[in-house]
């Protein structure tokens, strides 16, 4: 039922190895919390689709199971759930997905740590988003990756910080391509003052498909500041080089190099019952399903309030804009922009009981093409959650 899970074995043993220390161990704290969600919504195009929009009523059920086990110097965190979906008018979208996630870090002196992670999802909504791009993915889709990292600290200012990742997708839709994603960074953070600090990164990325390989060499640099204690500024910029091997015919026969830059900006607030986020981004990520990579750009605003000690609520806008000409970073050529808005509202009984209502919007124009589909749902949705301490 799960072929994929081979490949995570030996990240997921090593996380159940640390969620399993006795319990004798000093200061350990164990948690077990199992949940129970029943979600109702009204989706006005089921599919996203372009051409006449298909609506429908889903019932999703998605109960889920969380291990938390921590000491002064050991984290360690696995979960897992499905996800039961039942369309009222299209059964034959019905389905049962089910996903995994651990993570966990270890302390092994004052200066030196690591952590790892591994993370399995069967996802079979026809109209999903990709979360990094913001492209649309009209299929099923199986993701599975896993990292591990460490941090040195090298004096009381300065921090050393390598990382690697593994990300694998793919599709039950023939025409969507699957992808195999490695990415290594290694970052340095230097404490300038208390409330700023100066970073630099370096990062390799190559993503591979069937009949393409881009690679991605990224240098970047940073400063993150925090002023008046609520307000706080993050801000980075380099540049990219791309070496993308295209495949048409016999062997690679398109192979293009180009320069660019990327860059992040983030203006962040944080009070006591306010908070909210303005960001704006630029990157060549992996374009999901097709046929290599694609510049991004976007932004995104996100405010949210607590109104009560029960009742809180957040608004988030959202823009991508996803551009590669044929032959430049995929085989195909991409034009897409996305706009997604989010308003939610949420009401906790008490610690284990809690209700949200959710709109959710869509519009995506394909300009390659010269066509638009947009979406709207309408969605209400009860948790039940308990901790139980062991």
């Amino acid at each position: 039922m799960f072929p994929d899970l081979l490949h995570l074995k030996g990240a997921m043993l090593v996380l159940v190895l640390l969620a399993a220390t006795p319990a004798a161990v000093m200061g350990q704290e164990l948690k077990l919390t199992p949940s129970l969600a029943a979600k109702e919504e009204y989706n006005d195009n089921i599919f996203l689709a372009t051409g006449n929009s298909v609506n429908d009523f889903i019932t999703t059920l998605t109960p889920t199971l969380d291990l938390a086990s921590n000491t002064e110097r050991r984290k360690a965190d696995l979960s897992g759930g499905i996800n039961w979906l039942n369309y009222a008018r299209h059964s034959g979208s019905d389905a049962v997905d089910y996903f995994g996630n651990g993570t966990g870090s270890f302390q092994i002196d004052e200066r030196l740590a690591i952590s790892g992670g591994a993370s399995y999802t069967r996802n079979s909504r026809p109209d999903q988003l990709d979360p990094v791009t913001g492209l649309a993915i009209n299929s099923e889709n199986r993701t599975q990756s896993c990292q591990a990292g460490g941090s040195y600290m090298a004096t009381e200012k300065s921090k050393l910080s390598l990382s690697y990742s593994f990300i694998q997708q793919d599709y039950s839709l023939s025409s969507l391509l699957g992808s195999r994603q490695h990415q290594a960074a290694a970052d340095l953070s230097y404490t300038l003052a208390p409330q700023t600090s100066l970073e630099t990164a370096f990062t390799f990325n190559r993503q591979l498909t069937d009949i393409s390989k881009v690679d991605n060499y990224y240098a970047t640099l940073g400063l993150a500041y925090k002023f008046r204690e609520l307000w706080s500024l993050s801000v980075n910029a380099g540049g990219i080089y791309t070496n993308s091997d295209l495949f048409v015919g016999g062997d690679y026969d398109i192979s293009t190099r180009d320069w660019g830059w990327v860059g992040n900006l983030s203006f962040i607030y944080s009070g006591e019952k306010l908070n909210g986020t303005i960001s704006f981004n630029r990157n060549v990520s992996p374009a999901a399903g097709m046929t290599g990579s694609t510049e991004t750009t976007g932004g995104s605003v996100s405010l949210g309030n607590k109104f009560t000690y029960e009742l809180s609520g957040a608004i988030n806008f959202g823009y991508y804009w996803n551009k590669s000409n044929q032959g430049q970073f995929s085989v195909q050529e991409i034009d897409e922009q996305t706009l997604e808005l989010n308003c939610l509202l949420h009401y906790d009984f008490n610690k284990d009981l809690a209700l949200e209502a959710n709109y959710h919007h869509v519009d995506i124009d394909y300009n390659q093409f010269r066509t638009r589909a947009s979406q709207n749902i309408y969605m209400l949705r009860f948790t039940m959650s308990h901790v139980l301490d062991m």
